[in-house]
């Protein structure tokens, strides 16, 4: 009888905390303060001196929200661009995104890194600035469409001017 019990106890317990898992993000639905982590890709058009191309790439981002309406993050973000003769760049650095009305968010960073031609392989530090519309597909995942600017300084060379598209999925 007490084995019975105590089986009736514990399965009771675990079906209350099985009902109850759910009331944990209902206390951060669509939240994005605390951590988070997401990909994404861009494509665009490059410019350099007189010459333009096409080109696309992705990126990956880590951060944290501050508050409901700022986030900080890290992107490390790899790019091809059909500049004569094709351009590839690898940039990292920090963003901020701030989220002016539900999911509409302006998005200032910098990027540190590195720009490789046939002619030039030199580094670079770009400033970047975005906007663009973020919704939540669930409690945790959420999708955002943009448009990005940047510009990169090369040391040695001439600089770099980018516009473009970009497509995130982050789950916060």
């Amino acid at each position: 009888m007490k084995k019975y019990i105590l089986i009736t106890g514990f399965s009771s317990a675990l079906f209350v905390l099985f009902l109850a898992s759910s009331a944990h993000s209902l206390d951060a639905y669509k939240d994005r303060r605390g951590f988070f982590a997401g990909f994404g890709g861009a494509g665009g058009v490059a410019f350099q001196d007189d010459e333009n191309g096409f080109g696309g790439g992705g990126g990956l981002y880590l951060g944290g929200g501050a508050t409901q309406d700022f986030t900080i993050e890290v992107d490390i973000d790899v790019m091809y661009y059909t500049l004569d003769p094709g351009a590839l760049t690898l940039m990292a650095g920090p963003r901020a995104a701030y989220f002016v009305w539900e999911g509409l968010y302006l998005r200032p960073g910098v990027d540190f890194g590195w720009f490789h031609t046939e002619d030039v392989d030199d580094m670079g530090i770009g400033a970047e600035f975005g906007l663009g519309y973020e919704i939540f597909f669930n409690s945790d995942a959420a999708g955002s469409l943009g448009l990005k600017y940047e510009h990169i300084f090369i040391i040695d060379d001439p600089d770099v001017d980018m516009v473009g598209m970009t497509a995130e999925i982050r789950w916060y």
